[in-house]
């Protein structure tokens, strides 16, 4: 019998949850460097970073991260690297995560939250949208500070 799925925010740090993770982040983007032990444990205890996970038979099959920060202007959150296994999708688990995160914004007091999705990200882009995020009229810029 498979096991119920649950939406926890994970607070400590298992090789498991580490393989489970870098599972899930290839197939956000396949060129993506696996996360190291040191970089897990550094997003676990810190105070600003919320990990989201969907969990069945305490495998993650699912997870996203929740960034809440001060700057000068107010409180501002991103949600970041939302994926699902492709196993998984389907089910509202993607829904769900984000549900989380909104919430524990929510909690915090932050205005609003702000998110990006790849255009080729169609089913992402939808639930996004579904779940009331307008997409905004700005410039994304990016500057390489070393090698990727």
């Amino acid at each position: 019998m498979e096991h119920e799925i649950s939406i926890q925010q994970i607070k400590e740090y298992s090789p498991q949850l580490l393989e489970d993770i870098n599972n899930l982040l290839i197939q956000l983007n396949p060129e993506i460097k696996p996360l190291s032990e040191k970089n897990l444990l550094d997003i676990l205890n810190d105070s600003s970073v919320y990990l989201f996970a969907a969990l069945r038979n305490n495998r993650v099959i699912a997870t996203t991260t929740l960034v809440i920060y001060k700057t000068l202007c107010g409180k501002r959150a991103n949600i970041e690297d939302v994926v699902v296994d492709k196993d998984a999708r389907g089910n509202g688990l993607g829904k769900k995560l984000v549900g989380e995160a909104t919430k524990k914004a929510t909690e915090e007091e932050v205005p609003h939250i702000n998110l990006t999705s790849h255009p080729d990200r169609t089913a992402a882009n939808h639930l996004y949208q579904s779940l009331g995020f307008k997409k905004r009229e700005t410039n994304v810029y990016r500057l390489y500070l070393q090698e990727e």
